[in-house]
């Protein structure tokens, strides 16, 4: 869950997903563990059971009461757990976490924050139904979101032959077909800052409470000391500790584009294309019959990550579409 986070994928996937697999929601599984018998109705995972586990201190192994840290006499969190984050991993998901926002994943189209016009705006899929003789026929057009509002003059794209767009691209040997794929790893580095922030807080926590008391005794002073010099103590072996920022990598995954594109079903496409591959920016001028016009006058824009593609020549079109 943490790392798919990280990765940006959506909490509603993540529930999706947790659903699809028969993973029990928090409440089943503590109900579960208890020995209690199953619901009739079992609870559903939903963004905001993902984004209560990932704020929660017990993600770092910490007791946690009402949603905050509960500290031991040694001024420092109470664990429970061993952590599933580190610190900078918990900064990280904590930052990411207030600027999530739900993606739609399931049922989205192919190309759904893929497909750009060049006006700016995105492409949408289109779907109308027409009925024939031969019985109804399903058409399916990506078209810029802002033709409703006669704010841009593209004519619609067939859908079917955009995607085929799209797949000869990231398949064709020149363009990405041969090129392997590579996955973002992070070599974890070695920060302190956070741990050594944590004990300066319990030493003014501690300072507070002695000053705030007034009915302070001899005990409260021996126990006072013992405290403060375990935390001053460990405040300087934190301070002397080498600090190394976290580091991604890109490492092969052994496996070619053209591979993982063919044994892919497009939603794992589309987070592929959303992951970086590229994105499309695509545009065709209207002609004088109802707003369509020929493939061929089609004109279309790759736009990579500049390491992957440098020095390569982009054709406008697949050799297999035609120039």
């Amino acid at each position: 869950m943490v790392t798919r986070i990280l990765r940006d994928h959506s909490m509603n996937s993540v529930c999706l997903d947790f659903e699809k697999r028969d993973i029990l929601a928090p409440s089943d599984y503590r109900r579960a563990q208890r020995g209690k018998p199953a619901r009739n109705k079992r609870a559903q995972w939903c963004p905001e059971t993902i984004r209560n586990i990932l704020t929660s201190p017990t993600v770092r192994g910490h007791m946690s009461h009402d949603g905050e840290t509960v500290h031991g006499d040694d001024g420092m969190p109470v664990r429970v757990g061993p952590a599933l984050v580190n610190d900078s991993e918990w900064a990280r998901l904590q930052s990411v976490m207030e600027k999530k926002t739900r993606t739609r994943t399931e049922g989205a189209a192919p190309l759904l924050d893929v497909a750009w016009c060049d006006c700016g705006a995105k492409y949408h899929l289109w779907q109308v139904t027409q009925k024939l003789k031969s019985g109804p026929k399903r058409y399916r057009y990506y078209r810029c979101e802002r033709s409703n509002k006669k704010q841009c003059d593209a004519a619609a794209i067939k859908a079917d032959y955009l995607e085929a767009l799209v797949s000869a691209y990231v398949c064709w040997p020149t363009i990405l077909g041969e090129l392997e794929v590579e996955r973002k790893v992070l070599i974890p580095g070695e920060d302190h800052t956070a741990e050594l922030a944590q004990v300066r807080d319990a030493v003014q926590r501690l300072t507070n409470e002695k000053d705030a008391a007034d009915d302070w005794d001899d005990e409260d002073e021996r126990a006072y000391l013992s405290r403060m010099a375990k935390l001053r103590e460990r405040r300087r072996r934190l301070a002397a500790l080498p600090q190394r920022a976290d580091e991604w990598r890109m490492v092969g995954t052994g496996e070619t584009y053209a591979q993982l594109w063919e044994r892919s079903d497009w939603p794992e496409r589309r987070r592929l294309l959303i992951d970086g591959v590229f994105t499309v920016v695509a545009y065709r001028p209207k002609s004088g019959q109802g707003g369509a016009s020929s493939q061929g006058e089609t004109q279309i824009l790759m736009a990579p990550g500049p390491e992957r593609l440098q020095g390569r020549e982009i054709p406008r079109l697949p050799p297999t579409l035609g120039a």
